[in-house]
Order: structure tokens, then C-alpha cells, then sequence
């Protein structure tokens, strides 16, 4: 082999290319599976959610049937409801902020340029209008004519874009956490309240 075709690393530039097409294609799919963690997070939230209401709902409906006959049930049970409210407007929070991180977004990034897009799908259409045979063709020819530059530039954008993505989702899911931390203390404070009240009565 020609010394003139091994660069100072000692690898030919066919391997070079394809260690750089091979990092860029792990860091493609590195960043999908942490999206995807994301989404993963908001679902368990959302169930935590729905187990800890429908306990609490249950509880509820039993302490809504005591009638109070001393001035501390009354007080008990005026606390306990009050919490219970406290718990629903903080659970609708979670699930709204929750719910937003499977928002869907076909600008990422407003006001930046970006290069032509092969793989992600609304860049696509975008781009293509593959509603028509014709630019259904000129996307194939962009996919027969393209150079290994024009797959790294492609792999860098998408890598930039999802990591917008996933940027957005992770504010979000933090921000459920923090509301859920917070679900969990009314959730504990309302139990104990309706069921000192149903056993207390």
C-alpha cells in the first residue's frame, strides 16, 4: 500500500470513513434510545399517577360517607378533602406536563438552516413533497447519488435535531418529577387524614 494512503493514525482512508460512519451511526442511535427513555419515563409517571388516584379515590368515597358528629371530624374530614383537592390539582399537573413530552414537532430548531435530510421522516416531506411520483423519484436520486460526506452531514443534523428533542423532553420529565415529589406528600397527608377519619368515627 502506498504510505501516501495511510493517514498518521496508521488506518487507510477507507477505514477512517467507515470508523467515522460507524461512530456517527452509534451516536444516530444513541441519541433515539434516549428519547425514547424519556417516553419511557413519562409512561411510568403517568401509571404511578393512576394507581396512587384510584387508591386515594377509593378512600375518598369511604370517608365522603361519614357523617361528622364532634367538631374534630368535621375539622378532619374539612382537612382531608382539602388535601384531596391539593393531590387532583397537582396530579392534572403531572399528567399535563407528562403528556407534553410526547408532543410532536416538525420545527426543532426555528431559524436554523439545515442541510437536506434523508432519514428524518417530517424533514422528508418536508423537503421532498413525496405525495407526487416525481419527487418520490428525485428522492431515490438523492439517495443513488449520495457521498459518504453527505451521510455524515445527514447523521450530524439528525443528531442535533434529536438532541433538541430530546433537550425539550427532559425539562419536562424533570419538571413532572419535582410535581410528583410533591403529588406523593398530598397523597400521603390526605390517606392518613380520611382514614383517621374512618377509623376515628
Amino acid at each position: 500500500m502506498d504510505p501516501d494512503q495511510v493517514d498518521h493514525e496508521g488506518a487507510s482512508p477507507e477505514s477512517a470513513l467507515k470508523m467515522r460512519l460507524d461512530f456517527a451511526e452509534r451516536c444516530f442511535i444513541n441519541s433515539l434510545e434516549l428519547v425514547r427513555f424519556m417516553d419511557l419515563k413519562a409512561n411510568y409517571l403517568l401509571s404511578a399517577v393512576a394507581l396512587l388516584t384510584a387508591a386515594l379515590g377509593v378512600v375518598a368515597s369511604k370517608a365522603l360517607d361519614v357523617h361528622p358528629d364532634h367538631d374534630w371530624q368535621f375539622w378532619l374530614k374539612s382537612a382531608g378533602l382539602g388535601f384531596f383537592l391539593l393531590f387532583v390539582a397537582t396530579a392534572f399537573s403531572v399528567i399535563y406536563n407528562a403528556t407534553r413530552v410526547f408532543r410532536a414537532s416538525t420545527t426543532v430548531i426555528p431559524g436554523r438552516a439545515m442541510p437536506t435530510s434523508l432519514i428524518f421522516p417530517l424533514a422528508i416531506i418536508g423537503q421532498f413533497k413525496a405525495e407526487s411520483g416525481q419527487d418520490v423519484e428525485r428522492y431515490e436520486s438523492t439517495m443513488l447519488n449520495v457521498q459518504p460526506a453527505d451521510i455524515l452531514r445527514d447523521y450530524s443534523n439528525q443528531i442535533f435535531q434529536i438532541s433538541s428533542i430530546y433537550e425539550r423532553k427532559h425539562h419536562r420529565i424533570n419538571l413532572s418529577l419535582d410535581l410528583f415529589r410533591w403529588l406523593t406528600i398530598f397523597w400521603v397527608i390526605t390517606i392518613l387524614l380520611l382514614l383517621g377519619l374512618i377509623v376515628l368515627r
